[in-house]
């Protein structure tokens, strides 16, 4: 199986100069204890807060909220098949909070 929760961490830091070049502060949580293990990132911007949530059985939840209107402006939920998969998600996810 995959290690999706580890992954996510690699990404982030695969993504460092993005973030940095945009000015985005990113934070990464430890791996939950809970019955779904899982993971989250945060992006957060002056326009907007975001975050990404995996877990150990191949769930993603992406989602971003504006800060000031509070609307969403990204809400999706994801089955991953692989890094690759995962990869591919979580790029889409920050291509669409980056250009927003």
């Amino acid at each position: 199986m995959t290690d999706y929760l580890s992954y996510l961490e690699k990404w982030q830091h695969s993504k460092g100069k993005i973030f940095a070049s945009e000015g985005f502060t990113t934070a990464i949580s430890e791996v939950s204890d809970f019955a779904k293990r899982s993971r989250y990132l945060d992006i957060e911007s002056q326009r907007f807060l975001a975050r990404a949530t995996v877990r150990e059985s191949g769930e993603l939840d992406v989602e971003a909220v504006d800060r000031e209107s509070g609307s969403d402006i990204v809400r999706q939920t994801f089955r991953v098949d692989g890094e690759w998969d995962l990869d591919d998600k979580l790029n889409w996810w920050l291509s669409e909070v980056a250009t927003y």
